[in-house]
């Protein structure tokens, strides 16, 4: 006889040892019909456990298979596998002759298998390389908001639009609080002087202008208000009436930074309004014209609020009469937002 080696095929609860010699138990004289067992394996996960024989020459239809003597019912077949049920009556230790004949020659080919309890686990085995890193996924869902933190420190106090204003009745200065780097400025001119016109009409004085204008400062600097003086009357043909003086914003070296006219004299024809300023940041007005009215002159224009009285930057009323002088004008009006 060949000598005999043993090969153990493991399963989850049996394991199957086979044992082979240097070829199959069939002798190499034997017909090339006759079947050869090449593997015998116990898959015991299965309701009843179910055996897998490999080899060659099974036939075309199923083979009778038999554990010593013991006939198997075969479930699939093929000329080169077949599978057949394990009884459950079968002891679960010993070692087996495994019988297939082959349904159409009658060869029978035969192996010897052990069928025991399952092996203790071995070690685990090194770790393989990472594999490459996989396509990003997409992009989930968004979450929930997260809670409110906790309120921030107080930030520092900002500077605010407007500080104050400020009126000029009469000429002064204007010293600009710390923080502010810009005032918005309005000026009424004086009003002109009225005059007669020899006994012909009464000549009033022109109104004076008005100019509102942004004005750049500089944080403690002083600026100086001068209020323009209304004009003084005439009085045909002896006195000329006198034009209202300008209204000013000017800085310490006395450069006009902002300006309104004051209303011209009524002389040969009633006096000219007073021009009102121009410029970049500066909206300027003209004042109205004298009239002939024995009442009152020509009037300034309005600006943001009522003035404080109602004769500012008026022009003066003229008079018919020979010998006698018109009224002069009246001074002009500032008032500063900062």
């Amino acid at each position: 006889m060949n000598a005999i080696a043993t090969k153990c095929f493991p399963a989850l609860s049996l394991f199957l040892c086979a044992l082979a010699g240097s070829a199959p138990l069939a002798a190499q004289g034997d017909p090339p019909s006759k079947p050869q067992i090449q593997s015998a394996t116990i898959e015991s996960s299965t309701t009843p456990a179910q055996l897998t024989i490999t080899g060659q020459h099974f036939g075309p239809s199923a083979p009778a298979v038999a554990l010593d003597a013991i006939p198997l019912q075969v479930l699939t077949f093929t000329s080169t596998v077949v599978v057949a049920a394990l009884p459950a009556t079968l002891p679960p230790r010993g070692s087996y002759e495994l019988d297939l004949t082959n349904a159409q020659t009658q060869q029978v080919g035969s192996f010897s298998v052990a069928i025991g309890s399952e092996g203790a686990p071995g070690p685990t085995g090194p770790s393989g390389p990472s594999g490459p890193s996989g396509p990003p996924g997409p992009v989930g869902p968004q979450g929930p908001a997260g809670p409110s933190g906790p309120p921030g420190p107080p930030g520092a106090p900002g500077v605010s639009a407007f500080h104050g204003i400020q009126e000029f009745k009469a000429s002064g200065t204007f010293t600009v609080p710390a923080g502010v780097s810009a005032i918005l400025v309005e000026l009424w001119g004086g009003g002109g002087g009225g005059n007669n016109s020899c006994g012909v009409s009464a000549l009033g004085g022109g109104g004076g202008g008005y100019t509102r204008a942004v004005i750049a400062v500089t944080a403690g600097a002083t600026y100086n208000v001068i209020i323009g003086a209304g004009g003084s009357a005439g009085d045909c043909p002896n006195t000329l009436a006198q034009s209202g003086g300008a209204t000013q914003v000017t800085d310490g070296l006395s450069n006009v930074l902002a300006s309104a006219g004051g209303g011209g004299g009524g002389n040969s024809l009633p006096g000219p309004g007073g021009a009102g300023g121009s410029g970049m940041n500066v909206i300027g007005r003209e004042g109205s014209p004298g009239t002939t009215n024995t009442l009152i002159g020509g009037a300034p224009p309005a600006g943001s609020i009522q003035l404080p009285n109602s004769t500012i930057g008026f022009g003066g009323a003229g008079t018919p009469f020979v010998g006698s002088l018109g009224l002069p004008g009246n001074p002009g009006y500032a008032l500063i937002t900062f």
